[in-house]
């Protein structure tokens, strides 16, 4: 692995397992609880990082089907939903997407990594490079939001603790 993608790769496996510890023991009715109109739920979250998740593949060179595609159709905000996968549906999805898009952070090379990014992304630098800093950044945030909801849920936080698979 490229020497500059090896903190990426930690953080991206990190994520791998924090999203699945977010979504531990929750039930799908409270999954799909708004504390008000003006947020989203988790399932709405779960649901836009699989799809985040998938296009990050697709970003670094994978050709891969996005398993919550039927559920989010161009939807932009959680009333444009009609409904949302269940928690199982989510660690599916999510253990679908993930193993390739770990294999494939082994495969990049310097010259795919300075390659201009097909994705105006809020920053400077404009390679795929700094791109999967982005993405790598966006979908810690919405683990991080993840973890809240799940604490205003009354489930207990969000472990670090590592899992016995790291993506089952």
């Amino acid at each position: 692995m490229l020497r500059e993608l090896e903190s990426d790769f930690e953080v991206l496996t990190l994520n791998t397992a924090l999203f699945l510890n977010c979504l531990d023991d929750l039930d799908h009715n409270s999954a799909l609880r708004r504390f008000s109109n003006a947020s989203n739920n988790v399932a709405f979250i779960a649901t836009h990082l699989v799809e985040s998740r998938h296009y990050f593949g697709k970003y670094v060179g994978l050709n891969m089907q996005n398993p919550v595609e039927e559920f989010m159709s161009d939807a932009k905000s959680i009333e444009e939903v009609g409904h949302l996968p269940t928690i199982p549906e989510l660690r599916a999805g999510w253990n679908e997407v993930s193993p390739p898009l770990l294999d494939r952070f082994h495969e990049l090379t310097s010259d795919d990594l300075d390659t201009e990014s097909p994705h105006a992304f809020p920053l400077e630098n404009a390679t795929i490079y700094a791109g999967i800093g982005f993405l790598l950044s966006h979908e810690s945030y919405h683990i991080g939001q993840l973890g809240l909801l799940r604490k205003q849920l009354g489930y207990d936080a969000m472990s670090y603790a590592p899992r016995a698979q790291s993506v089952s």
